[in-house]
């Protein structure tokens, strides 16, 4: 069995995909100055091998992976968003946000330059009741994160004062040499500044990390809703959390079962790529991939399941097999307006009291359904745009309505979200509805990071809405000229919840927004050319 531990713990540490639904941008975008990162003996032959290849494709093919001269005189933003919903009787979600802003950088550190009044490393919690807790340093040095896969981490403080360098010293040996266990030597002979999860909470006083499938935290800071985001700005608040995740849905068609044993059964990472033949998509699509849009937002899990316990402020709440959601952004700051409405929790769509887990046969749920549904102003090379879509993964397809391949429009204010789309190219033809509303006078105001001000107020959340969604399939008329729905029974009749989580950001809130999503056209056709070529295939 320790055999099997070890080898489980060197799986999830490793800087490799980790899992079968793992969507493109699950990895970083920001350059860690984490002392990992940048030691000279470790990198010293590593950096000279990859000198060329790295000018060409960081400076070159992909502008926001580039070196930290850009950061310079240009604001930096990466963070993450996790999602679970507790049974229906408990009626309470967790939200947990983590967020890195204007990472100060090796040269920087070197020449004893100061950080940027924005840099910031932070956690943020929306708990029960919307109640909130947040924790930051202006220490971005704490925070690490691979490159290709879903896995990050930040200790504000560990329990032993002389580990690590918070007694302010550059200590790289204790993550050269793994003292402690913070190292594990993974199958690519490569190592991972993580801390082996069965030690986490023996040597971390606060702090999180978050590996692919294991999301850790002990948060000891204070009530965000009062008060500022730094130490002793507020009531003190405390939250510890220890969630085993199990992906579903990433963002795409979910796998092959037989691509998922491949996972389960441990074959070579070289064996996995072969065999593996992803159909996760960017929820921007493929240019998500440059500096073209600004800012970047991808799902990364729409729909998991999660077992473990959350303590909020010295109340413990125990779960298993519950929904579970992931998302994140990254780029110089959030839109100026947006919406968002998540739902993985429908009446009479998989409860999760009807998962088994002593077989992890997750798959065989032939009743589940998740939805997202957002949309903002965007930033692009020819101007702003207002754009929208809706996304439904049911019994693991994938209902795609984005603007390139068909339209939607939308009327949000605070208390009411009404969303309807079309999508009408592609292999699959639909329409879908979704209307949510929640009270008027609830919600809770979070922070994100804005262009000027760093992490301020700047979004309103419930997790308390009522939502209601349809999918209908389309079919052309001839005699019309155009796509109608089908006269089949519907896809999705009117399926309900009332644990949705809505969200407007910027702006007033109660001010009412109404349009339709337009894409610039010269985008819209680079970004559809996979879709047409796929059509011709």
């Amino acid at each position: 069995s320790t055999s099997t531990s070890t080898s489980t713990s060197t799986s999830i540490l490793a800087d490799i995909k980790a899992y079968a639904q793992q969507t493109p941008h699950s990895g970083r975008h920001f350059l860690p100055s984490h002392p990992f990162y940048h030691s000279k003996r470790k990198n010293e032959q590593k950096l000279k091998r990859k000198k060329i290849k790295s000018f060409l494709y960081n400076r070159l093919i992909n502008p926001i992976r580039r070196p930290p001269y850009r950061i310079v005189n240009k604001r930096f933003m990466e963070g993450w968003y996790y999602r679970i919903t507790l049974p229906q009787q408990q009626n309470q979600s967790f939200a947990f946000m983590f967020s890195i802003e204007d990472p100060q950088y090796e040269y920087q550190i070197n020449k004893k330059k100061s950080s940027s009044s924005t840099s910031l490393s932070a956690v943020q919690v929306m708990g029960p009741n919307d109640e909130y807790i947040v924790q930051c340093t202006n220490d971005t040095q704490k925070f690490w994160a691979h490159e290709n896969c879903q896995a990050y981490g930040c200790t504000f403080e560990y329990k032993n004062k002389n580990t690590g360098y918070n007694n302010g010293n550059d200590n790289n040996d204790y993550y050269a040499n793994g003292n402690g266990n913070a190292l594990l030597e993974t199958s690519t002979s490569t190592t991972s500044p993580a801390i082996h999860p069965d030690e986490f909470y023996n040597q971390v006083q606060s702090g999180f990390q978050m590996l692919p499938t294991r999301l850790q935290g002990i948060v000891d800071g204070h009530d965000g809703s009062l008060g500022g985001v730094h130490p002793n700005q507020g009531v003190v608040c405390t939250c510890d959390f220890d969630i085993q995740i199990h992906p579903l849905s990433g963002w795409g068609d979910d796998p092959r079962n037989d691509d998922e044993d491949d996972y389960k059964n441990g074959q070579t990472q070289t064996q996995k790529r072969k065999r593996q033949k992803s159909t996760q998509k960017s929820t921007a699509g493929w240019l998500a991939s440059y500096s073209v849009f600004e800012p970047h937002w991808q799902v990364t899990l729409a729909d998991a399941r999660a077992t473990g316990h959350a303590t909020w402020n010295g109340t413990r709440y125990e779960f298993e097999n519950i929904p579970f959601y992931g998302e994140k952004n990254w780029g110089g700051s959030f839109p100026s307006k947006w919406y968002w409405v998540q739902c993985n929790s429908f009446h009479g769509y998989t409860p999760s009291s009807s998962i088994s887990s002593s077989n992890d046969d997750y798959s065989n749920n032939n009743n589940r359904l998740s939805v997202t549904a957002g949309g903002g102003v965007r930033k692009t090379p020819f101007g702003e745009e207002n754009l929208g879509m809706i996304s439904i993964h049911y019994n693991g397809i994938f209902y795609e309505n984005v603007p390139w391949t068909g339209e939607m429009e939308w009327e949000t204010t605070w208390g009411k979200w009404n969303f309807i789309g079309r999508c009408t190219s592609g292999e699959r033809l639909f329409e879908v509805e979704v209307e949510a509303e929640c009270d008027p006078q609830s919600g809770l105001l979070l922070r994100v990071p804005k262009a000027n001000k760093g992490l301020d107020y700047g979004c309103r959340d419930s997790f308390a809405g009522k939502v209601r969604l349809s999918l209908y399939e389309l079919r052309y008329d001839q005699a019309k000229k155009e796509y109608v729905r089908s006269d089949k029974t519907p896809i999705i009749d009117n399926a309900t919840s009332d644990s949705c989580a809505v969200e407007i950001g910027g702006g007033s809130y109660h001010d009412t927004w109404k349009a339709k999503s337009r894409m610039n056209k010269i985008l819209k056709t680079f970004v559809r050319l996979p879709y047409l070529f796929k059509a011709r295939v």
